[in-house]
């Protein structure tokens, strides 16, 4: 406060305007605000756009292929591990030929299965494969026959590439 002639206080204007209610604050506010609803609607539409690039089918074959070879890693695995891992494996190639293919063999029998394949119009090599994962399989899952982890890998390595083999290519336009 300043002081006048006479030693008293200036006396201000009836009217004085506190800096929140300027219009320079105002807009100042009013442009912070709409940064932060800018930033904000931006990264709702990233979360809410944000989606998992679709995992195709032989890709989640394979994927469940290397979790039945992590969990026979070791030589020390046990009879009903193999069993098991025989059954996840046959239930896995059928589903995959059911859903590339587009038949309904997944809920087949091994048998049943067997034969789809020998009149289907797979390459000979295909079914060569399939015939020669399927020989022992249903003596392990079903006769209780013991069988080596190094046949089993040795199966897991032969619908590796029964599913390599069947991955669809693209197909390029010649425009």
């Amino acid at each position: 406060m300043q002081f006048n002639a006479h030693g008293l206080y200036d006396i201000y204007g009836m009217h004085y305007t506190p800096f929140w209610q300027t219009s320079l604050f105002f807009w100042c506010v009013v442009s912070i605000g709409g940064i932060i609803l800018a930033g904000g609607i931006v990264f709702f539409v990233r979360w809410v756009l944000k989606t998992k690039k679709p995992i195709t089918l032989w890709q989640h074959a394979l994927d469940r292929l290397n979790e039945i070879e992590s969990s026979i890693s070791s030589d020390a695995v046990s009879s009903d591990t193999i069993k098991q891992c025989y059954f996840v494996m046959t239930a896995l190639l059928k589903h995959y030929i059911a859903v590339r293919y587009e038949t309904a063999i997944e809920y087949c029998t091994d048998s049943e299965f067997m034969h789809y394949i020998e009149v289907s119009d797979f390459a000979q090599d295909i079914k060569q494969m399939i015939k020669n994962v399927y020989t022992n399989v249903t003596m392990v899952k079903f006769a209780d026959k013991r069988t080596a982890v190094t046949n089993l890998k040795n199966d897991v390595a032969l619908v590796r590439t029964i599913i390599c083999a069947t991955i669809p290519t693209k197909k390029r336009s010649t425009v």
